[in-house]
């Protein structure tokens, strides 16, 4: 099948070619106008459910859509909260030796 396929495009070459280039430049004739009817570079419909509660968020709650990830070594071991500590510890069943059965 896709022997057949290709030997339909290869001889056709140029025709699929030319026939890609004017869909392209007519596509993006067409997405000309997009832009007017989205925000953030065309990639949120304002009247989206999610565009909605974000809007809400920021309103209510205030900040942006930003994300701050900050990442640091320490140079020794870090202490554990004490919300942690008063629970037991235990492994998850896939983590634990072969020889313990708890």
């Amino acid at each position: 099948m896709f022997t057949r396929w290709g030997g339909f495009v290869y001889r056709r070459r140029r025709w699929i070619l030319l026939l890609s280039i004017v869909m392209a430049a007519g596509f993006g004739s067409l997405a000309g106008g997009v832009s007017e009817n989205l925000s953030n570079g065309g990639w949120l419909d304002p009247s989206s459910e999610s565009a909605q509660v974000g809007e809400r968020l920021r309103d209510e709650f205030g900040g942006g859509r930003s994300a701050f990830i900050a990442v640091y070594r320490s140079a020794g071991p870090i202490p554990t909260p004490p919300q942690r500590r008063s629970r037991p510890r235990s492994r998850p069943p896939w983590r634990r030796s072969s020889t313990s059965r708890a």
